[in-house]
């Protein structure tokens, strides 16, 4: 990948700024460690906030950066006390109780609902990888983001597509300090936690992209 000296050298404008933005967004994705960039991604960032002509890739360089922040951390107090619901047996239970249930194995969180088709269908075609993933310890929370109401809706989705066992449905929906935290704005999302529960990834790919399981577990 281009350091930022080489964009600088043979592009200007409108592309130099989209390739500058992008890349930061490259480092904050694999943490700084697969590209040929300075690590100190703090140093990048203040040497580029608010340089850009276009406010759009300022405001994108500032939003990857507060992405970057929470990773290899963990939920606030209040997050962690946020309640979701079983759609299994209807138990209650917080945030906090779910991650520490999987305590000492990575987690990904798959927030999905049954209004979102993109949602069902990765479940489906993920399967394989999921299964795969599984196998090395990997746990998954299926978060449904379905309104309470269609509680029993959600809950019929889970037994068709087999996940009934590890989905819950998050009280409160998009309205909670959870969502607002990872900025979930659209599904399907994904989060890797690691094993002590703290922020690997905010924008994981989806389970069926992960090409090389024997890589994803090395990172």
């Amino acid at each position: 990948m281009a350091s930022t000296d080489t964009i600088n050298k043979y592009f200007e404008g409108e592309q130099r700024e989209y390739l500058i933005a992008d890349m930061f967004n490259r480092i904050y994705r694999s943490n700084s460690k697969e590209y040929n960039v300075d690590p100190d991604v703090e140093t990048w960032y203040n040497a580029h906030k608010d340089k850009m002509q276009n406010k759009l890739y300022n405001e994108y360089i500032s939003y990857t950066y507060d992405e970057y922040k929470k990773l290899n951390s963990t939920f606030s107090a209040d997050i962690l006390s946020e309640k979701a619901i079983s759609l299994k047996d209807s138990s209650e239970i917080s945030i906090g109780g779910l991650i520490r249930q999987r305590s000492g194995h990575p987690i990904i969180i798959d927030h999905w609902a049954t209004w979102c088709h993109a949602c069902i269908e990765e479940i489906i075609l993920g399967k394989s990888n999921t299964e795969k993933l599984e196998e090395t310890g990997v746990q998954f929370i299926y978060l449904s983001l379905d309104k309470m109401q269609d509680f029993h809706k959600a809950k019929q989705k889970a037994i068709e597509l087999g996940i009934e066992n590890y989905a819950y449905i998050l009280s409160g929906n998009f309205d909670t300090k959870y969502i607002k935290h990872l900025k979930i704005s659209s599904i399907p999302r994904y989060i890797l936690l690691d094993a002590k529960g703290n922020i690997s990834s905010t924008d994981l790919v989806r389970p069926r992209e992960i090409l090389s399981i024997e890589n994803f577990i090395k990172r």
